[in-house]
C-alpha cells in the first residue's frame, strides 16, 4: 500500500513539475540523464555509487573484476562530481565500462533509463533506496 501511495505521489509531482523538470532536458546533458534519457544498450553489471567517496572506494574491486565478453560495467552516481570521477576512474579500467547519473525516482524516468538494458547484477555501494527504481 505504501509503495502505491509513493508511486502515486511521484506521478502527481511529475505531472505538476513537468515544465520545470523536463524542459531543461533540451539544454543539459545532466538533466537528460536525470530524466532517464540514455542511449546505453546491452547487458550490464550495474554498480551504483552515491558520490566521489563511494566511486573511489569501489575502484579497487572494479580493477579485479572480470566480466564475460558480452557484458559491460555500468556505474551510476547520484552527484555530478561523482559521475565525473567515475568517468575518470572507468577510463583506467581494462573492461568495457559506461557511466551515467542515476535518474530521478519518477516512474517515467526510471522506465526510460531501464529501456534496452539487461541488468545481470546490481551492486549498491550506498544504502539509498529508490522504490520506483527497484
Amino acid at each position: 500500500m505504501m509503495l502505491f501511495v509513493y508511486r502515486f505521489c511521484t506521478l502527481c509531482l511529475n505531472v505538476l513539475l513537468f515544465p520545470i523538470l523536463y524542459l531543461p532536458c533540451v539544454f543539459s546533458a545532466h538533466w537528460r540523464m536525470r530524466m532517464g534519457f540514455s542511449r546505453l544498450r546491452g547487458k550490464f553489471v550495474w554498480f551504483h555509487c552515491a558520490s566521489v567517496g563511494e566511486v573511489n572506494g569501489i575502484f579497487p574491486l572494479l580493477q579485479k573484476l572480470t566480466l564475460p565478453s558480452d557484458v559491460q560495467l555500468l556505474m551510476t552516481t547520484m552527484t555530478v562530481t561523482g559521475w565525473e570521477q567515475a568517468q575518470k576512474k572507468c577510463a583506467e579500467l581494462t573492461l568495457p565500462a559506461r557511466t551515467c547519473l542515476i535518474p530521478l525516482d519518477f516512474p517515467g524516468a526510471v522506465a526510460l533509463f531501464l529501456r534496452g538494458k539487461k541488468i545481470t547484477h546490481y551492486v549498491g555501494n550506498e544504502t539509498e533506496f529508490w522504490p520506483n527504481l527497484f
